[in-house]
């Protein structure tokens, strides 16, 4: 025997229970192959779920090797083993016959097309394998990609017989006897019925191998996904693929009395929907399927909690993959879930409500359950309908989790936190009592709550809700009393806060509405990521919110606000945040920012000043292409100039400053060591120096964008845009800059200087985004870029007025690349 194998019993199994957590069935599968003793050892960690393995590993994002499983054994090897080891008394339906054979393919350059592939057909003869599989088996949660015919073999080669047999009149009974064939009128829609019949092939297969591997070993089976369209299956005995003696008849009246030990359902719904949504008659026939199949669901569940009281515990479901082509998506209705899980026995004391599935649940025994460890809550998944409805009436919800700290809540009421409230100054009471040193009978003389979980006492020994994260969607109200609850109530544990209305809801209010934010908020030291975004409405912020969190590393803040009067700009004051690593500010809050604040942040990582853009017709769009005709509102220059109480030295007469309405210059010259994008949009794109690139060694993207309908803010770039101010003098050299966007009415005082600009600051560009700049053409720029030999330039965007013909590309040597993406250089 080999040294591994006189491994102790125990440090073997240590070993596999890790390479088990570690989702490695590589690993696993080749042990499997070392010896027997291995082999009995191994088993069952490997086909105890054999399908919890995903087919490809999640790829890391920070490394550029491809971490993809590049031959998954598990997605296809247990499919065919764990078939070929059926029983030797089960008959294989020939659609799995014919789709588990193995296809081998040939010496490549065989010129014999009836060479190209060798077959090794699946049988049941010859002696049983020494190890059993199916044996092992305890989950069967099968899905379209593990069980599949393409994880078995592929359409453009596949085994000997069936393409000849999806042509028979047998498979095209079977399609509609599965209701698997498109009616009359959908049959026009269908422009390739080769490839239906493929897909038919696959709908067939998977279904039959999901009942074929289930029903010999049901009694094992502890969780178990069911396609919907094999119920019938499960509740009529009779389509069972075995004899049954008369005993085993009045023992067992259907399969579902076989899965005692099942504690985990979940329902595949794959039933195809081919129906038009105007052919009333197909509504109606579509509507009938769904009631029998849902009531196919409540009835299983039905009987095996009559079987069995109390073992099933969970039952989920979720739409089918497994037919690719069109069909209509459809989903369990709320009212069905909450059925079957009011046949469940009550989830025992849950930490988490993050989902509809977990909400569903609850609300299904909404006394009955202990939320005292509930930790997270999204109230924001059950949108419409029955469940919403129910959710609504239980509005003691979040009261009831006291170990709640994420949180997901859509806006209803500005009440919404009022016990909160009325706990933090229940508390402060009892604080103070017992500061001047009342009795503890008298503490319990002042209280009227009882003893109940939510009494005084337990709030006095467990304090308050220790909320960390929360989230409040649609806050299409004006007011942020719901807002300054959190914040004055959860003020001490709160780290992350989102609160966003997004643009044409149902409850937005007027756009000129205004909402102030940060008025009546508490300091917040432990505060790391703050999200507010306000849609059409103007985001006022108190000047010293951002004072009031210190420790922010990530902040986002936002209005869609297109056009203003700067005389109505109030800057808040500078803050210190030595943590920030990301900002994002746009509309009036980008406008209201104090940019001292740039001087404390050297940790930071991204920076973005933006405002919103018109649309082509004048309507606001909160994301801009390349070539789209959005453009920014940005003030007359005038009153850019008087505004930060600069002068401009082409005007003719020297502005006037107004000194109550003068905001703090931008000085350009933070020391950012870390910063990699830089995003500004408007005035301050039209503000922006160069010679702040000196203090971002490591910035790789600029993007500069200031395209006005009217395009009369022009920037002209000189010299002294290429060096740092005086005394230093030094030249401006960006060595990490790999990306520069510059959008408008850019222009170089002598065409030449274009060159040097691109090529001398930026000796390492790779992508150039040139749109709007005036007095160059495509040639020049190719030309300038080509007659550098230092330029890395690989990919170049124009307007569209620069596209070339075919001609021209093949003189100029370009490549264009895919609609909207620019040209490539050729090397």
């Amino acid at each position: 025997m080999d040294t591994l194998s006189q491994l102790p019993l125990e440090c073997l199994h240590i070993i596999l229970e890790f390479l088990a957590q570690d989702d490695n069935p590589l690993s696993l599968a080749s042990l499997l192959q070392t010896n027997r003793y291995f082999a009995n050892v191994i088993l069952p960690y490997l086909y105890q779920n054999p399908y919890r393995f995903s087919p490809y590993k999640t790829p890391d994002p920070l490394s550029s090797r491809d971490t993809r499983v590049k031959d998954p054994v598990i997605p296809h090897i247990p499919t065919r083993t764990l078939l070929n080891s059926l029983p030797h008394s089960v008959v294989i339906p020939k659609v799995l016959s014919l789709g588990i054979q193995t296809v081998i393919p040939s010496v490549p350059g065989s010129g014999d097309p009836s060479h190209t592939t060798t077959v090794a057909t699946a049988t049941k003869s010859g002696p049983p394998s020494p190890l059993n599989y199916l044996a092992q088996v305890r989950h069967l949660h099968l899905q379209s990609w593990a069980i599949g015919v393409d994880q078995l073999w592929k359409w453009t080669q596949p085994p000997p017989g069936v393409e000849s047999y999806i042509l028979t009149q047998e498979f095209q009974d079977l399609c509609k006897a599965a209701h698997l064939v498109p009616s009359c009128e959908w049959s026009y829609f269908i422009r390739n019925w080769h490839e239906l019949n493929q897909n038919c092939f696959q709908v067939l297969f998977f279904r039959e191998a999901s009942w074929a591997l289930a029903e010999p070993i049901l009694e094992q089976l502890q969780s178990l996904t069911i396609p919907t369209s094999t119920l019938a299956r499960y509740l009529d005995p009779s389509t069972v693929g075995r004899r049954i003696r008369k005993l085993e008849r009045r023992l067992v009246s259907s399969p579902i009395c076989r899965l005692r030990r099942l504690e985990r359902i979940h329902f595949l719904l794959d039933r195809v929907a081919f129906r038009d949504v105007e052919l009333e008659r197909d509504i109606d026939t579509a509507r009938r399927e769904e009631e029998m199949e849902f009531g196919s669901m409540v009835r299983f569940v039905q009987e095996h909690t009559r079987s069995f009281p109390g073992v099933l515990k969970t039952v989920t479901t979720s739409q089918s993959s497994v037919w690719t082509l069109r069909q209509q998506v459809y989903s369990c209705p709320e009212k069905t879930q909450l059925e079957i899980n009011r046949l469940l026995p009550a989830m025992v004391k849950p930490t988490s409500l993050g989902s509809p599935d977990l909400l569903l649940r609850f609300l299904a025994h909404p006394e009955a359950i202990d939320l005292s460890r509930v930790a997270e809550l999204d109230l924001t998944m059950l949108k419409d309908g029955y469940g919403r409805s129910m959710l609504n009436e239980n509005r003691n919800i979040m009261q009831r989790c006291r170990a709640l700290r994420k949180l997901k809540i859509d806006y209803t009421e500005e009440d919404t936190f009022r016990w909160a409230m009325d706990e933090q100054k229940f508390l402060e009471q009892l604080g103070y009592m017992a500061h001047i040193s009342r009795s503890h009978q008298d503490l319990q003389a002042i209280t009227e709550w009882g003893e109940d979980v939510s009494g005084p006492s337990e709030l006095w020994r467990k304090r308050l809700v220790p909320l960390e994260d929360i989230d409040i969607n649609n806050w299409a109200s004006a007011s942020t009393k719901m807002l300054d609850d959190v914040v004055n109530t959860f003020g001490l544990t709160l780290k992350r806060l989102c609160a966003i209305d997004w643009l044409g809801s149902e409850n937005s209010v007027a756009p000129s509405t205004h909402c102030y934010v940060g008025g009546n908020w508490v300091d917040l030291q432990v505060l790391t990521h703050l999200k507010l975004y306000t849609g059409a409405r103007r985001l006022v912020i108190d000047r010293y919110l951002l004072t009031r969190c210190p420790n922010l590393s990530y902040v986002s803040i936002e209005d869609d606000i297109v056009e203003y009067n700067w005389r109505d700009v109030k800057t808040s004051l500078p803050a210190r945040l030595p943590s920030l690593e990301s900002l994002t500010l746009a509309g009036w809050p980008a406008l209201t920012f104090h940019p001292e604040t740039l001087h404390s942040t050297s940790q930071l990582k991204g920076l973005s000043i933006t405002s919103y853009t018109y649309g082509d017709e004048g309507y606001p769009w909160d994301s801009i292409s390349i070539f789209s005709n959005y453009y920014h509102y940005i003030p007359p220059i005038e009153d850019i100039y008087q505004s930060y109480g600069l002068q401009d030295d082409s005007a003719a007469n020297p502005l006037t400053p107004v000194p109550e309405f003068i905001r703090p210059k931008w000085t350009w010259d933070w020391h950012l060591p870390h910063l990699v994008s830089l995003e500004l949009s408007s005035e301050f794109a039209f503000l922006f120096q160069f010679h702040m690139l000196q203090g971002c060694p490591a910035l790789q993207s600029l993007e500069l964008e200031m395209r006005t309908p009217t395009s009369s803010h022009r920037r002209t770039i000189t010299s002294v845009d290429m060096f740092a101010p005086y005394p230093s003098c030094d030249p401006i050299i960006a060595t990490s800059l790999t990306k520069l966007c510059m959008h408008g009415p850019w222009r170089f005082i002598e065409p030449s200087m274009a060159a040097s600009f691109l090529t001398g600051m930026f000796p390492s560009l790779e992508s150039l985004s040139a749109i709007g700049w005036y007095g160059l053409s495509l040639p020049d720029f190719v030309q300038w870029i080509r007659g550098t030999p230092e330029s890395r330039i690989k990919k170049l965007f124009l307007d569209r007025g620069y596209c070339c013909s075919t001609a021209d590309m093949k003189r100029l040597r370009l490549i264009e690349k895919e609609e909207g993406a620019g040209y490539g250089l050729e090397n």
